[in-house]
């Protein structure tokens, strides 16, 4: 069996004065007879509800130390993957602030254009619909703008309050 530990988890067993091999041996023996619930349930004050806090304890401290190996040995990894997602992300938003926008833009002078075309063959007494390819409805794209890819339109933060007078104001008022 493969056996990784922290420089810390080391310094912390010689300090102890404890090998590996020891503290393998007293942690996996500890294992099957720990607890399996979560919360307390012997009576309190007794030496089998101070056992089974001791268990309780050591568990949760173990749970803490493996996030805390997990993190050591894997941070690396969760460092390039947050690099990537971050790549990924800023450049969609790059792409949603400069490249949607015209394309929008586009997309609406074209179907200008299409109705124009469509209110000229009707002129001429044809119907629209038997001319050119029709797009299905599950097919169409929406065309409204969507926060953050149009221009930034910020309301405007309304104008404070006047003072209100201070305390001593206002009692001179009421006597006055």
């Amino acid at each position: 069996m493969k056996v990784t530990l922290l420089a810390a988890d080391l310094g912390e067993l010689t300090r102890i004065g404890a090998t590996v091999g020891q503290a393998f041996a007293r942690g996996s023996a500890a294992v099957g007879s720990r607890p399996t619930h979560q919360r307390p349930t012997e009576t309190s004050g007794t030496e089998a509800a101070l056992q089974e806090l001791v268990h309780l304890y050591a568990d949760a401290y173990a749970q803490m130390r493996y996030v805390e190996f997990a993190y050591a040995t894997k941070a690396r990894t969760y460092e390039q993957s947050k690099g990537r997602y971050d790549a990924v992300d800023n450049a969609l938003f790059d792409i949603r602030r400069t490249i949607v926008p015209d394309l929008r833009t586009r997309l609406g002078q074209v179907r200008a254009r299409e109705e124009a075309l469509v209110r000229e063959v009707e002129m001429r007494g044809l119907a629209a619909e038997a001319i050119g390819p029709i797009v299905p409805p599950e097919r169409a794209q929406e065309t409204s703008v969507r926060p953050g890819e149009g221009p930034a339109r910020r309301r405007p933060i309304p104008a404070l309050p006047p003072p209100r007078p201070s305390f001593v104001a206002r009692l001179r008022r009421r006597r006055g």
